[in-house]
């Protein structure tokens, strides 16, 4: 290099002297330059994505601050929605409970009023009194009551069963056997002038106002029975039956059911609830004008369930007889049945101490009071609040019910003829916190689609998913 440059010329030498110190300082300055661009744009880089990064984390904090209010507001509308049903509920249980106390407060009234008529103390003494000299009266020895008894049986078994076969499909020979078995004369006597000898069907017998004999027994019938039947009818009773306390015999009933004649005491009904109540009415204190038996099955109205309501009739100081009032358990399911207010889901119903239904249930047939008190096992209502209704208290809130479903509960306790009995007003939970609009789209659904949720959940406390939107399987 030195020997390059020592042969140049002067001029040469200058030019490349002057180059070297213009262009070593520009390329020192380009270099440092370009360092110093770098780095320019690596702070602007590294600048630009720290923004990006705080908006982003703005943006997320923002998503679920979002998300969380969006929580709160569902929490606050389930909460909000929740009080509100249970305060229709709450309604809708005082209603059924006053309905309910009142229809049996109006009937112990009338069963009271009615007994202590003179007009009802004078048919029953007629009824009495002439009674048992139907057989007298008719002339009918040994061997005509026995073909009667033959003749009787005949109907037992053929229109009787049959009765019984159509109403609740179950063959009823052998307890027909066992029935006529105890069934004593006066009673054969009875039945063959008012049910063999009454052509109009069974279940309506009630139509017949006197009986085909001669005994001023059947004169008075025809005389009082008419005006008894009205009553009857009007008020919407199963049935209404004397029964005369020194022979304890059914002396009358309006609709002639197979109790009509018989002795409570001594025949086939002697263990049955119209026996039972029978026996407690006449033991009853001045002070008791009534008392009620429970709903249990009773054989004489096709094994149905029956409840009762007696009352003594005094007279002269003494127990002459007893009134009893059959209750017609549809008047009382009609009552409960009603779903004012109570959505699709929703129903009131009655429980007895027993756990057993004492109203008809729209959750299946089961779930009838028919089919609970013939001792069907699995159609023992069980729930936290039937059991803290029969402890006595009031109380509502979400509970999983008899069907263990989560539902929500208004419970309330009734006294009912010295009888513990549970009113209950339910609705699914489902319904009840996810209102539907006028499109049929439940509100949480609604929700999730306007703010695009994949789905949304309602789950109870114990984990139970009663709401998803899409109704996916759980």
């Amino acid at each position: 290099m030195n020997l390059i440059f020592g042969k140049l010329k002067i001029g040469q030498k200058f030019i490349l002297s002057f180059l070297a110190i213009g262009v070593i300082p520009a390329t020192i300055i380009g270099l440092v330059s370009l360092n110093q661009a770098n780095q320019g744009m690596e702070s602007l880089s590294f600048n630009s994505l720290e923004a990006v990064r705080e908006i982003k984390k703005a943006q997320l904090d923002q998503y679920f601050k979002d998300r969380r209010s969006d929580m709160n507001v569902l929490v606050s509308v389930a909460g909000a929605l929740k009080l509100q049903a249970l305060e229709k509920l709450k309604a809708v249980r005082e209603i059924k409970k006053a309905a309910v106390e009142n229809y049996f407060h109006q009937t112990a009234l009338q069963v009271q009023s009615f007994t202590e008529s003179s007009t009802t103390k004078n048919a029953l003494v007629e009824f009495r009194d002439n009674f048992n000299l139907i057989k007298f009266v008719n002339k009918l020895d040994d061997a005509t009551v026995a073909k009667m008894r033959s003749d009787l049986s005949g109907f037992y078994h053929k229109d009787v069963s049959k009765y019984f076969t159509e109403k609740i499909g179950v063959d009823s020979t052998a307890a027909i056997n066992q029935y006529l078995a105890v069934l004593d004369d006066e009673a054969v006597v009875a039945q063959y002038y008012y049910l063999l000898k009454n052509k109009a069907p069974m279940g309506s017998k009630a139509k017949l106002n006197r009986g085909s004999d001669k005994s001023k027994y059947s004169k008075a019938h025809y005389k009082i029975h008419p005006g008894i039947r009205n009553f009857q009818e009007k008020f919407g009773y199963q049935d209404i039956i004397m029964i005369e306390s020194r022979k304890n015999r059914v002396i009358y009933s309006v609709k002639k059911n197979i109790d009509y004649g018989t002795d409570l005491l001594k025949g086939p009904l002697a263990e049955s609830p119209l026996a039972k109540i029978y026996q407690k009415a006449l033991k009853a204190g001045r002070k008791e004008s009534y008392l009620s038996s429970d709903f249990e099955i009773y054989y004489p109205s096709i094994n149905s369930p029956q409840m009762f309501i007696a009352a003594p009739m005094r007279h002269y100081g003494g127990v002459i007889g007893v009134v009893v009032f059959q209750v017609n358990i549809e008047q009382i399911n009609a009552v409960m049945s009603e779903r004012v207010g109570l959505g699709e889901t929703g129903e009131t119903y009655l429980v007895g101490s027993d756990h057993k239904m004492r109203s008809d249930s729209s959750s299946g047939a089961n779930r009838t009071v028919q089919a609970s008190l013939s001792n069907a096992e699995d159609s023992r209502a069980e729930s936290p609040a039937i059991d803290l209704a029969l402890a006595g208290e009031t109380g509502s809130g979400i509970i999983t019910n008899y069907l263990n479903k989560p539902v929500l509960s208004a419970w309330v306790p009734l006294v009912i003829g010295g009888h513990k009995w549970a009113l209950l007003a339910e609705i699914d939970v489902s319904e009840a916190l996810s209102p539907v609009d006028e499109f049929g789209t439940a509100f949480y659904e609604h929700y999730a689609q306007q703010y695009g949720y994949p789905d949304l959940y309602l789950i109870n406390s114990n984990g139970y998913v009663f709401f998803p939107c899409q109704r996916a399987v759980i």
